[in-house]
């Protein structure tokens, strides 16, 4: 029984076998176990298809010698050609370094922030700070970073990672910056000195037919103080008195003595016979002086009436030359404490102080200091006397410098009502000359700030910021920086 059930068991595998042989093209993958007991079917398990590979391209570039500037300085990094990125990462090569912003400028001219690297704080030497995905489509033509190194100047790495190529980067050249010089204060110009007095006028003598006593002598003229300084000439000398002629009606007198006189020559301190001046003592006449006092006071004779009087000390008169500080006779100026009101100078006071002549009506007033002028000529730094500027405190209206103060401030013109003011510091203008930090006066640009408008550089502010005037309407206005513009394609 056994050696049947075998011998059919041997006879299935023969027939088995030439079946498989006689199909052996035939791909068999379901048949049945014939040792699995059971009998059921069993599937053999699929393998899984393969994950798609996403490849990351790494650029780097370093960036070297950030200054200390206090807020930072600005620099670029560009992508040529343009491309979309994942993140970015900073490394601290060398020093300590604070982030203050960074911006992408894409394709189209957008500026989108980066959130991780706005005020980050102080950052160590190997620091590395890396920004979220930024999970944008749109490619990005420059990568912009505002720092300030916090010891010795410091040098940066940065990589941008993308997976639409390898990010190529180069760092833009920083042009030196040649904002308006700071101010400085005038330098005045070598002050004239004043004119020395001219030789004693001696008026002509007669031939003499006497003697002299003291510094008169017979034939002399003089003026007799006691007299209401009547003129006189000496015809005698006796017993040490002199013995006058009055020239007004011929008499004569004797027992006048030395102190009764006023020689008609001669200086005192400060003036000689001959010099005119202003009497600032009698509403500032001119007058001119005919006489010296024994005692140096001075006899003076009004010009307007040809009135003489005695008396008059240096301090009642003005001279008609000399100079105070860089002001000398016949500058003119502006007197900022009178409605800025054009003056020249006429006269230099025994105190310094300053006579003017109004040129609206021609008063003279004395007792003006340095001060209150603002001399018509010089410079301060760049600014002149007759630059144009805008006024960036006055809605950026047009004005030319009229003057400069002692201070170094300015009094300026405006342009469209001709009214004039002072008090105006190096901050408040804006040069309608030269270049900042990548754009110069007349330089045609597009403000990506406010929706790509096109504008003209039309002035650089003293803080190296941009004055513009917008094409479309006209309008100008200020405090544009070098971040909000772009050069037109």
């Amino acid at each position: 029984m056994e050696r049947r059930w075998l011998s059919g068991f041997l006879a299935s595998i023969v027939l088995v076998q030439g079946v498989s042989v006689a199909q052996a093209d035939e791909i068999v993958v379901d048949l049945p176990n014939p040792f699995d007991i059971g009998g059921e079917q069993q599937s053999l398990p699929q393998p899984l298809p393969p994950s798609p590979v996403q490849s990351e391209y790494v650029g780097t570039v370093q960036i070297n010698s950030v200054s200390r500037k206090t807020g930072g300085t600005l620099l670029r990094v560009n992508l040529s050609p343009a491309l979309a990125l994942q993140r970015l990462e900073v490394k601290v090569l060398k020093s300590q370094v604070k982030i203050y912003e960074s911006t992408l400028i894409t394709a189209t001219g957008q500026r989108i922030a980066v959130r991780e690297f706005k005020e980050t704080g102080v950052l160590k030497d190997t620091s590395t700070l890396v920004s979220e995905n930024l999970n944008l489509t749109e490619a990005i033509m420059a990568i912009e970073l505002r720092a300030e190194s916090y010891q010795a100047e410091s040098d940066l790495e940065l990589k941008a990672i993308s997976n639409a190529g390898v990010p190529r980067l180069s760092v833009q050249p920083r042009e030196v910056v040649q904002p308006p010089a700071p101010p400085k204060q005038p330098t005045p110009p070598a002050p004239v000195p004043p004119q020395p007095p001219p030789p004693p006028t001696v008026p002509d003598r007669p031939p003499r037919y006497g003697n002299c006593l003291e510094d008169l002598c017979v034939g002399d003229r003089a003026f007799n103080i006691q007299r209401d300084y009547r003129q006189v000439e000496i015809v005698n000398i006796t017993n040490g008195t002199f013995v006058l002629r009055f020239l007004d009606n011929g008499g004569q007198g004797a027992g006048w003595t030395r102190k009764d006189l006023a020689k008609m020559s001669g200086c005192n301190e400060k003036f000689c016979v001959g010099n005119q001046a202003y009497n600032i003592s009698r509403d500032n006449r001119l007058v001119t002086v005919v006489g010296i006092s024994p005692d140096g006071k001075l006899v003076l004779r009004f010009n307007d009436n040809g009135g003489v009087g005695g008396g008059w000390s240096s301090a009642d008169l003005a001279m008609m030359s000399g100079c105070v500080s860089d002001i000398c006779v016949g500058t003119q100026a502006v007197n900022i404490q009178r409605d800025y009101r054009r003056v020249t100078v006429v006269g230099i006071q025994a105190d310094q102080r300053l006579l003017l002549r109004f040129d609206d009506n021609g008063g003279i007033g004395g007792g003006w200091s340095r001060a209150d002028l603002a001399v018509m000529k010089g410079c301060v730094g760049q600014v002149c006397v007759g630059t144009m500027a805008y006024n960036i405190e006055r809605d950026y209206r047009l004005t030319r410098v009229m003057a400069i103060q002692a201070d170094g401030k300015f009094v300026l013109t405006f342009q469209d009502n001709g009214t004039s003011g002072g008090n105006w510091d190096f901050s408040s203008l804006a040069l309608l000359t030269g270049c900042g930090n990548g754009f110069c006066v007349n330089d045609d640009v597009i403000v990506v700030s406010r929706n790509n408008r096109r504008a003209r550089i039309a002035g650089i502010q003293m803080n190296g910021l941009y004055v513009l005037r917008f094409l479309d309407n006209g309008l100008v206005g200020g405090n544009w920086a070098n971040s909000d513009l772009a050069r037109p394609r």
